[in-house]
């Protein structure tokens, strides 16, 4: 399900266990119609891991676990999932503002062309751009993610769950807890000890 060339979702690219949906989705997927139920399919896997305690070996990005939770995303939550937007969106707010300027793409609220991006507005503007960049061109994968949710919960507890939660928490729930048994890796080390200087020391050190 988390196979890049699935193309279902994108990896962070500082942490490349961590995974959000792919706003590209359909058209990677030869403009499948069905590639919504695909979606649906990941949740009720995910729903069945959580159930029975089984951990898959990946993670949530923060701005897909806060969707889930019904929560607004901010610019710093954006940090692993999109560095380079961060990083301009971070250069717009530290700006001079005799230098800031603006180049419009699209409309980021009603009569966006005519508002000018200045030191006041400039807060807002990295908002709405956020936003816009990963809430609306998601909703539909998210919304097909969480709907298994639905279907053994109502709504509200889905919500409330992912809102009860810290993003560790599901890391946890979802990829384990990573433990060092220290019995086990003696096993396949070999090294000899000076006992007078109490020394490991390993081949080839």
């Amino acid at each position: 399900m988390f196979n890049l060339h699935k193309a279902l979702f994108v990896a962070c690219p500082n942490d490349r266990r961590r995974f959000f949906p792919n706003s590209s989705s359909f058209y990677h997927l030869y403009v499948d119609l069905l590639h919504l139920e695909y979606f649906t399919f990941c949740g009720r896997m995910i729903v069945v891991a959580l159930m029975h305690k089984v951990h898959i070996g990946v993670v949530f990005d923060r701005v897909f676990f806060l969707q889930l939770a019904g929560e607004k995303i901010s610019l710093e939550d954006i940090r692993d999932a999109d560095p380079t937007l961060y990083s301009s969106c971070k250069q717009i707010l530290e700006m001079d503002p005799e230098t800031l300027g603006s180049i419009k793409i699209v409309e980021l609220c009603p009569n966006g062309k005519d508002i000018v991006v200045n030191s006041k507005n400039r807060k807002k503007y990295v908002n709405l751009l956020i936003q816009h960049h990963f809430v609306p061109s998601i909703a539909s994968q998210i919304a097909h993610f969480s709907q298994c949710f639905s279907d053994i919960t109502i709504s509200s507890i889905k919500t409330f769950l992912f809102q009860s939660l810290y993003l560790k928490d599901l890391d946890k729930m979802l990829d384990g807890v990573k433990v060092l048994f220290l019995s086990k890796i003696g096993k396949h080390i070999q090294n000899t000890m000076d006992t007078k200087k109490m020394i490991i020391k390993y081949p080839d050190s």
